[in-house]
């Protein structure tokens, strides 16, 4: 039996005179959606690394979802790849993520997520194409540029850095997408339901998106 405990905020910072006994976990709290910041990203990896090479058990939650984010879109899947791998690299072997609601919107980040924890050595494009021919078939090109114009505004952006600095994060979220923007995304997923009007069950995964769409639109 294992205690764990939380590395949180100010107490995150490496131990230099205590340790953790080797009956406790260190779960290291961390926000990797961040890291298209490249300073934030180097901090928490050093952090983290040097963390590992002094407690027994390292463990990591990381903020993929943040209950205080309004759930809109936010695609990243390459920085999950590269944040599991690099959390493996440095000793963790325990993983939790604060859970998500948000499927119409950020469901790819979750399905990247699932298989990188399997193995961390996981090509997410390899996920994302698997993720799109999968789940809908004739569309897939579609959306995959769906899906990529997310993900790359989020890289962009420096992780939203670049809309949500010095504003509340509500107005900050606001300014991610343009009124342009958001009428390319829409004219995609009709397309995408254009391409799979014979197809049931792929129409009805295009209009879970297109919920997620309205809703990081309003």
């Amino acid at each position: 039996r294992l205690l764990l405990i939380q590395l949180y905020s100010y107490y995150r910072r490496p131990p230099t005179r205590y340790h953790l006994p080797p009956e406790v976990i260190g779960q290291y709290c961390v926000m990797g959606a961040a890291f298209w910041n490249e300073g934030a990203c180097a901090v928490e990896y050093a952090r983290i690394r040097e963390t590992g090479q002094r407690v027994a058990h390292l463990g990591i939650y990381e903020y993929y979802s943040n209950g205080a984010w309004p759930e809109v879109h936010r695609l990243f899947p390459h920085l999950i790849a590269d944040t599991v791998r690099e959390y493996y690299e440095a000793g963790a072997r325990y993983f939790a993520t604060q859970p998500s609601t948000g499927f119409a919107v950020n469901g790819l980040n979750f399905f990247v997520l699932g298989r990188c924890l399997w193995n961390t050595r996981t090509d997410p494009d390899a996920v994302i194409d698997d993720f799109c021919r999968s789940g809908f078939g004739p569309a897939a090109d579609v959306i995959r540029s769906y899906l990529s114009a997310f993900a790359q505004r989020w890289r962009d952006t420096q992780s939203g850095e670049g809309a949500t600095s010095g504003v509340d994060r509500h107005t900050g979220f606001a300014r991610l997408y343009s009124k342009d923007f958001f009428a390319r995304r829409q004219a995609e997923l009709d397309a995408a339901e254009k391409i799979a009007a014979e197809q049931p069950d792929i129409l009805q995964r295009l209009r879970f998106l297109q919920a997620g769409l309205h809703h990081t639109r309003l």
